[in-house]
């Protein structure tokens, strides 16, 4: 059984969010895997900015940029769009233009946005959409992306478009919160190993 005063207090001390308190509002399971804490860390942000770019990654792969916002490796052959104003972007394994209705199975779509708020406010807040919406959180587990603490949790049979979801939250302190949100059809273990990968391959970026 989950230790969820321990787990609590791991994401309180990360600045993320009370397990504690998802728990007893009824979203949360009590399953979920413990990771040593990282530490917090305040980011400065110098300017510049290139183009957005898609440069070669690992095998398979290639890193997608958003200039002065973030980066992250996504496979080859999808595609990708951003504003580097609003440090977002959107990321799918098909060409949007061609999509037409309901999302087909194996279709997924990852949002990924930089918000100034520091994530003790912003995931807070998450939460508590999720929790007036009662949106089934099924797991969920502290990580480090970008060398920095992260919370993801997975949800499933969501009323919505995409059934499924895995939100991965990486505090920067008080600098604010990366979000990623990748949203699915098909909810099988190569497809959340996949998600998976690509989130922990986030990176802040400053130019």
């Amino acid at each position: 059984m989950v230790n969820l005063r321990k787990t609590g207090r791991l994401f309180s001390s990360l600045g993320l969010v009370s397990v504690v308190g998802l728990a007893s509002a009824g979203v949360l399971p009590l399953k979920a895997d413990e990771v040593d804490s990282a530490p917090t860390a305040e980011v400065d942000a110098p300017a510049n900015a290139p183009t957005d770019s898609v440069e070669p990654g690992l095998e398979g792969f290639q890193t997608y940029v958003l200039p002065r916002a973030f980066s992250l490796q996504i496979p080859e052959g999808w595609v990708a769009s951003g504003s580097a104003s609003d440090r977002y972007a959107v990321i799918t394994n098909y060409a949007p233009r061609d999509r037409v209705g309901a999302p087909q199975a194996g279709d997924i779509k990852t949002e990924v946005r930089f918000v100034s708020q520091p994530p003790e406010t912003f995931v807070d807040q998450s939460i508590g959409e999720i929790v007036a919406n009662q949106y089934e959180v099924s797991y969920f587990r502290a990580t480090v992306v970008d060398d920095l603490p992260a919370l993801r949790l997975w949800m499933t049979d969501l009323p919505l478009e995409y059934p499924n979801q895995v939100v991965t939250y990486v505090g920067y302190a008080s600098y604010g919160t990366a979000v990623i949100t990748s949203h699915y059809v098909d909810a099988t273990p190569e497809t959340d190993a996949l998600i998976q990968q690509i989130h922990n391959t986030f990176t802040l970026v400053f130019q």
